[in-house]
């Protein structure tokens, strides 16, 4: 965490370049900084956790949502990102998880109430194929 603490203006500014792709400069102080975070606004991600838990089976992925949802979210909108993401993973051709031979799953999410990174809303989701 404190190489990114360095290297990055702020941890929101690590998220919104690393998970939401969006551009960065280089700052005066030599830290790397989003351009616009606006510019993320509505978007989602489903990612594996950079600094996952020790788990016994399955994955440790974070859920992430950019400012501005619409509609705002809920949590029957989170259970259905979450399950299409998951789907998506099993049925995709370039990813390890493709490699299941089912695409039955089951996971789990839950919201952080000490938050790493509170300036962007996130869940984290363990899943594991069945």
């Amino acid at each position: 965490m404190e190489e990114i603490t360095n290297e990055w203006t702020s941890l929101n500014d690590f998220i919104y370049a690393t998970v939401f792709g969006l551009e960065f400069k280089v700052g005066a102080d030599n830290r790397k900084e989003v351009i616009d975070q606006r510019s993320a606004d509505g978007k989602k991600a489903f990612v594996p956790n950079i600094f996952p838990y020790q788990i016994d089976q399955g994955y440790h992925f974070v859920s992430w949502y950019a400012n501005n949802q619409q509609p705002p979210i809920t949590d029957d909108m989170i259970n259905i990102d979450i399950q299409d993401a998951i789907r998506s993973l099993l049925q995709g051709s370039a990813t390890d998880y493709s490699s299941s031979t089912t695409q039955v799953f089951d996971y789990c999410w839950y919201e952080n109430p000490k938050q790493s990174i509170p300036g962007i809303y996130h869940l984290q989701v363990f899943w594991v194929p069945l």
